[in-house]
């Protein structure tokens, strides 16, 4: 039913061509049926006929009988006067007797119904036409029939009868002949013969083919002078002998009719049904055109196919009601499936089907867009604002769109545009339009709206070999675009190295651990007195593909890839561990720092890890301090604040890192738990050539020692920034101007 379901039409053709074997079938049944009836029915008609023409030629057979043994028996014709009057009282009794008469052996009659003298009469063996049928006559037991002819005193055809009269020895005494009118005295309703089943009736002699009697609707050329061709007759019979598997002798002495198609000289075709009555030795034939048949046929087939046609026109108007209200479901799911349902853009779906084939593609510009910071939107007011803000977004970009350009919301806030035969300075003037178009403010509810938006841009065939990789080229440039933000990247080949770099960096840090590639080094913090104040703990891998991968490039990979847990666990382990030996072979307290990611610390059951960690290390907690920053306190910045109190409860000293450079404050600052600031080296390195670099440094130093908190100062590279930040009341330090940072082997050196 699904294949019917998809192509409706396939079952119309399927009814179709049934209705067509259907009707082909019934033509076939009513053509059996026409045939049959036909048939069967000038069978009983020839059956009829012959028993009934039997029935009348042997009446006046007895008849014959009768009249010669009273008037050749004792010569009872002599008297002429009996003779007329017996002839008169049979021919009254049968109107259809014409005349009766007595002839001699030698052909000359002896006595007529007819008022003449007799000796005038012809001699019957010296015509041509009677001669043959007297002879008959008197070799036989049997009445014989002559050849009927047309009279023309009486104006109607005749039938000759003979009849031999024999004495008790069998001799001859004479011939009783007659002449009876030809249809009417075999019409046993050929009044209505229009009305009849059959087109002709005749009986035909057989020893010489003439027609002994012809009943027909159609004017022929059929005469009772002109005999039956006898190579019809004969086909006929072959062919009737082929049917049955019957002999000529066993088709007469059945005495049952055959029907069988024959074809005329003419070459007409018609049924011909015959029978044969072996007495008189005359064949009955029943003829019908078959084409009077067909027609009746065609009558019968035309209500049929007219029948068929109009069930078919009624099917076919109902199958196109179906199919064009399937047509329009189909094209409503196909919008629906390819469309989005907020924007009314095309979608994703659609463009997988656009690009889906292996037809040759025509060279594209595409661009990727995408709003920068789209969930504050959602966040600051509602989802239906950001509703309204993608639709308004969707109408500036249609206004972009031109005629065969491909516009498609690819996801929540990232759309796709590709023009075709665009040009590189077309396509940046292209970028830098829809860039500027869409960074005008959109009112929303009242309120002007100002989105960000990124681009990522790149172009088929010089970026990318096919669609999907120029469009992941496209997202890289995107990527480097939101970096900086509403701004745009084309894609070029320092970016594919990046990102390629990038994706190393994911595949093999998944493994690093397992390998062994990930340790530590610790970099001292130095008190102004120039003794030990205590270590941070830096990760560094080593990898044998990449070689040494810097921190600032696996870090953010790891929080993004979902690593940074496992590795922070590590990282926090792996430090307590060491930091733990070195205090016991040195026999020195100094403070441990270890950098704890936002990942790290939004993980579930951070707290209870920690205190087992420590715990299990042996290290002491008050010599424990955990470097964060800021942007940590950007989500639920109150269970964050509680955590820190949890921990400081247990000694554990809590360091801001990167101070400065965020977005922390001093309000914020003052409520935070922290107990150290980091100030960030992007500030000390300007230290003794940027005066402002100079008064932030120091009011970070003011802050830190009007909070009663401590301060660290990272990046100290030169003597100069050490002297400076002395002179400030900056107190420790730490930097490359007093050690780089050292596995735990070089830190025992160190310490010594």
């Amino acid at each position: 039913m699904d294949f019917f379901k998809k192509n409706i039409w396939h079952l119309f053709y399927i009814v179709v061509f049934a209705g067509i074997v259907l009707s082909i079938t019934m033509s076939y049944t009513f053509w059996q049926q026409t045939f049959g009836v036909q048939k069967l029915k000038q069978e009983s008609i020839a059956s009829l006929y012959a028993n009934s023409t039997y029935s009348i030629l042997s009446q006046y057979e007895t008849i014959f009988d009768m009249l010669g043994e009273s008037l050749l028996g004792d010569s009872g014709y002599k008297n002429i006067e009996y003779t007329k009057n017996r002839f008169k009282q049979i021919m009254q009794s049968s109107p259809t007797i014409l005349g009766l008469g007595v002839v001699g052996q030698d052909g000359n009659t002896l006595v007529a119904s007819i008022d003449t003298d007799v000796e005038k009469l012809p001699n019957i063996l010296h015509r041509k036409e009677t001669k043959d049928t007297f002879l008959q006559a008197l070799g036989s037991y049997r009445m014989v029939l002559g050849r009927t002819y047309y009279h023309e005193l009486l104006g109607v055809h005749v039938v000759p009868l003979r009849k031999a009269i024999r004495d008790d020895n069998a001799e001859v005494l004479g011939v009783v002949v007659a002449a009876i009118e030809a249809k009417e005295s075999f019409n046993m309703g050929h009044k209505n013969l229009k009305t009849t089943i059959y087109e002709n009736l005749i009986f035909v002699r057989e020893h010489d083919s003439f027609r002994q009697i012809i009943f027909k609707k159609i004017t022929t050329n059929d005469r009772y002078d002109e005999p039956v061709p006898r190579e019809l007759i004969d086909s006929l019979l072959e062919r009737i002998s082929d049917k049955y598997n019957l002999t000529k002798d066993e088709i007469k002495n059945t005495q049952k009719p055959f029907t069988a198609v024959h074809r005329k000289i003419t070459g007409e075709k018609i049924l011909l049904t015959t029978s044969f009555i072996d007495r008189y030795q005359l064949w009955v034939v029943v003829e019908s055109r078959l084409e009077v048949l067909m027609k009746s046929f065609y009558e019968r087939l035309l209500l049929v196919v007219l029948s068929l046609l109009l069930f078919m026109v009624i099917l076919y108007i109902l199958f196109r009601q179906i199919d064009r209200s399937e047509g329009k479901k189909k094209e409503a799911l196909r919008y629906q499936a390819e469309h989005d349902y907020l924007t009314k853009l095309n979608n994703r779906h659609y463009l997988s089907n656009r690009f889906d084939h292996k037809e040759p593609l025509k060279p594209f510009g595409l661009m990727v867009l995408n709003i920068d910071d789209f969930k504050n939107i959602n966040k600051n007011f509602d989802h239906s604002c950001g509703d309204i803000a993608l639709k308004m977004f969707s109408l500036r970009l249609k206004e972009i769109k031109k005629h065969g350009d491909i516009l498609v919301r690819y996801s929540g806030d990232e759309f796709l545009l590709v023009r075709y035969d665009i040009k590189k300075e077309q396509m940046t003037q292209l970028v830098e339009n829809v860039l500027e178009l869409l960074s005008e403010p959109f009112t929303i509810r009242g309120l002007s709206v100002v989105l960000g938006i990124s681009i990522g841009a790149a172009s088929y065939p010089n970026d990318g070999g096919d669609f999907n990789e120029t469009k992941k080229y496209a997202d890289m440039a995107l990527q480097e675009a939101k970096k900086e933000k509403n701004c745009y990247r084309f894609f070029e080949e320092s970016i594919k190295q990046k990102h390629l770099r990038v994706s190393m960096i994911e595949r093999e840090l998944k493994t690093a651990l397992d390998n062994d590639e990930i340790y530590m080094v610790y970099q001292p913090q130095i008190k102004s007195d120039g003794t030990i104040y205590g270590v941070e703990a830096l990760v560094r891998w080593e990898n044998r593909l990449l070689g040494f991968v810097a921190p600032d490039e696996f870090i953010q990979i790891a929080e993004s890839t979902g690593v940074m847990v496992k590795l922070g666990r590590y990282i926090i382990n792996r430090s307590l561990k060491e930091a733990s030996e070195v205090q016991k072979r040195r026999e020195a307290e100094f403070r441990l720092s270890i950098n704890i990611s936002v990942k790290q610390f939004k993980e579930s059951n951070f707290y209870e890890n920690l205190l087992e960690s420590i715990e299990e290390r042996g290290f002491t907690k008050s010599l424990l301090t955990l470097e964060i920053t800021e942007s940590l306190f950007i989500e639920n910045k109150n269970e964050v604040l509680s955590l820190l109190g949890k921990i400081r409860a247990q000694g554990i000293k809590i360091s801001l890192d990167d101070f400065g450079t965020g977005y922390s404050s001093l309000s914020l600052l003052r409520k935070l738990p922290v107990d150290e600031l980091k100030i960030d080296k992007s500030f000390i390195d300007d230290l003794g050539h940027n005066l402002d670099a100079a008064s932030i440094v120091r009011l970070i130093i003011l802050i830190s020692m009007q909070l009663g908190i401590g301060l660290v100062a990272e990046g100290v590279e030169r003597v100069e920034q050490k002297d400076i930040l002395r002179g400030y009341g900056c107190d420790f330090y730490q930097g490359y101007y007093f050690s780089k940072p050292l596995k735990k082997d070089d830190l025992l050196d160190f310490l010594r």
